[in-house]
């Protein structure tokens, strides 16, 4: 049993290297992050951009600094809490992504693929912080919202 544990933290490791969040190819994208999600307000949906691009040249602090601003706007905006979340795990910063995709569940109230996608970050958390067991529950429960 042990062995099968390892051999499956090493997996679970060797994949999320590779693994960018924000990509256009990702898979994980698909699962529930829009870069253009209809229903958000120009001003929100506009800071969402800039904070894209940001996050896509790991420039955190700059990222960070646009998404507070569309927090100021709208704190209760699941898409703002679920980009905090890839920033943070972007700076190595586990515990505090942790808290933000938990934070974007709490607000993404009928958006299974958002959830879904915020159980990805919340396994990929837990893997920096190398709690393999919730890495795995947290990777099969964004499955079961597929």
């Amino acid at each position: 049993m042990l062995f099968a544990l390892v051999i499956t933290s090493c997996a679970i490791k060797k994949s999320d290297q590779s693994w960018d969040p924000l990509s256009q190819d990702s898979k994980q994208t698909e699962t529930g992050i829009h870069r253009s999600k209809p229903g958000l307000s120009p001003a929100i949906s506009s800071l969402i951009k800039q904070a894209d691009q940001s996050i896509e040249k790991q420039q955190w602090s700059k990222a960070i600094s646009i998404l507070e601003r569309a927090l100021r706007i709208n704190t209760k905006q699941a898409e703002t809490w679920t980009r905090m979340a890839v920033v943070y795990l972007g700076q190595n910063n586990p515990e505090q992504a942790l808290h933000m995709a938990k934070r974007s569940n709490t607000y993404a109230n009928h958006d299974k693929g958002l959830q879904s996608y915020n159980w990805l970050l919340i396994s990929r958390a837990y893997r920096q912080l190398n709690q393999f067991d919730k890495a795995i529950d947290a990777e099969n429960k964004s499955n079961r919202l597929k």
